[in-house]
């Protein structure tokens, strides 16, 4: 896909579970696929969280759904219709935190609004990253889940089957009070297995509940390294790392930087 995604900025806060969600700018990983994310901010005791992309999805792009939850993290989630569960981490803690993530390649009849709804009210918020330069049949090679207390957030490492996987770390907190503004992760462990330098496709550390989402590209096939936020939380968090096939990774293209 050689174009450039377009960029938007749409300011807004959520006042009701039905307001304008917001979205976040774009950013290029690696010079070749680009981002654009889509934001519905923080709302109390919602049943129905949407996430809208304005029309501005294309077909064939991936889409990745970062929806957190708070309290009750038990209870079902009824997802848009074409989207498939990556995987589902939560805590028990005060209030409980739920990281759920999901994929879903973008088609022509899709609707400009992708609604996920709870079958309990909760406290809620999410967004939808949209990805260029993908591989749509396969997108999803490998992912892992990790959840704590305090410490390091930290999203363990995943086993790759191939080159030039996106390598996406998606991590949340309960922290009430927004602010702390978390450094790009480190990867202290083996930096050699990733291109080095991450890039942050999503920072919401000024939410009520903070959450943000960074990624690289991955040299080669295989085991990356775990990947460790620098910054000590006093909170309960969820992490994750998932590796994304792009359309170069069947033969091994690495991105142009």
């Amino acid at each position: 896909m050689n174009r450039v995604t377009l960029v938007a900025l749409f300011a807004g806060a959520l006042a009701a579970c039905n307001s304008a969600p917001s979205s976040q700018g774009n950013i290029a990983v690696f010079g070749n696929s680009y981002v654009v994310s889509f934001v519905t901010p923080y709302a109390p005791e919602i049943s129905r969280l949407p996430v809208r992309w304005y029309s501005m999805a294309v077909p064939g792009q991936l889409a990745i759904a970062d929806i957190l939850s708070y309290g009750r993290v038990g209870q079902n989630i009824d997802a848009p219709a074409g989207w498939a569960l990556i995987r589902d981490d939560s805590i028990e803690s005060a209030p409980p935190i739920r990281q759920t993530l999901y994929w879903h390649v973008v088609s022509a009849d899709d609707s400009d609004t992708q609604i996920w709804k709870f079958k309990e009210p909760v406290d809620a918020q999410g967004a939808i990253v949209l990805l260029d330069n993908m591989d749509i049949n396969s997108p999803l090679d490998a992912s892992t889940g990790n959840v704590g207390g305090g410490n390091l957030p930290t999203a363990k490492s995943v086993v790759t089957t191939r080159r030039s996987d996106l390598i996406m770390l998606a991590y949340a907190t309960n922290y009430s009070g927004p602010g702390l503004g978390p450094l790009l992760p480190s990867t202290p462990e083996a930096v050699h297995v990733l291109i080095p330098g991450m890039s942050r496709l999503l920072d919401r550390s000024d939410e009520i509940n903070e959450y943000w989402i960074d990624a690289t590209y991955q040299a080669t096939e295989g085991s990356t390294p775990n990947s460790i936020c620098v910054i000590v939380q006093n909170s309960a968090w969820v992490a994750a790392q998932i590796a994304l096939r792009t359309r170069g990774s069947e033969a091994g293209v690495i991105p142009k930087r």
